[in-house]
């Protein structure tokens, strides 16, 4: 809802400053239009973000571009209606020539490589398939997280690393990688569905040591509400 009056000038937001640090969003859009794509952007110069990553977009082309503010890189399939990730740069942050990609499944799970002077951030964009508890889908699932442990394998471990996206799974309690299992929804306690495969996805975490960032404050919302 809107919390200003029509035609007025927004604030000036005035987050802490970030030294050599990179400020990155993500969200699952559930379809992106052109409209709530110029939204996005004008929102994204407003909190000073240099990376956001929107999954779900529904695109089927996979293409790179620039409009002189953020670089864009979105990888889509014309098979599958519900995949697509797009990436957006900053352009005062990020050059076009620090950013590298492959994607290793098309819109599904992108590597991005972002190069610096001295190291690289690698960043993988995520939109793991939803588990509708049939064999087929959990086959794409294995899938899915055979290409992320593999990639995140062939990593230096000198490179800074950010997995960013929309898992499809919970997580359960498990320090010190994951700080708790529940989240809090109507003054309660609750827990997410409980997927055949999230010993995959905590074997990965465990592998790697990864840490789940939002997954330590059981006084936290849920991170998806479906109606």
């Amino acid at each position: 809802s809107p919390n200003r009056r029509a035609n007025a000038p927004t604030k000036p937001c005035n987050p802490p400053p970030l030294n050599q640090r990179l400020n990155v969003l993500q969200y699952n859009v559930g379809g992106l239009s052109t409209h709530k794509l110029e939204e996005v952007k004008q929102w994204g110069l407003h909190i000073q973000a240099d990376v956001i990553v929107l999954t779900e977009t529904r695109w089927s082309f996979s293409s790179e571009w620039s409009d002189g503010v953020w670089h864009a890189l979105h990888s889509g399939t014309p098979t599958d209606r519900a995949d697509g990730i797009l990436i957006l740069f900053r352009a005062s942050s990020i050059m076009e020539s620090q950013i590298g990609s492959v994607a290793l499944l098309p819109g599904r799970l992108i590597h991005v490589r972002i190069h610096y002077r001295q190291r690289a951030c690698d960043f993988l964009c995520c939109y793991n398939f939803m588990d509708d508890r049939s064999t087929a889908r959990l086959n794409q699932r294995h899938q899915f997280w055979t290409e992320l442990d593999a990639c995140i394998s062939h990593i230096p471990n000198r490179n800074s690393i950010l997995i960013a996206g929309d898992m499809n799974c919970s997580v359960g309690m498990d320090p010190p990688y994951v700080g708790t299992s529940f989240f809090t929804w109507q003054d309660h306690h609750c827990q997410g569905p409980q997927h055949r495969d999230m010993t995959t996805f905590h074997q990965i975490i465990r592998k790697h040591h990864l840490t789940i960032l939002n997954g330590w404050n059981a006084n936290s919302g849920p991170t998806f509400h479906n109606c």
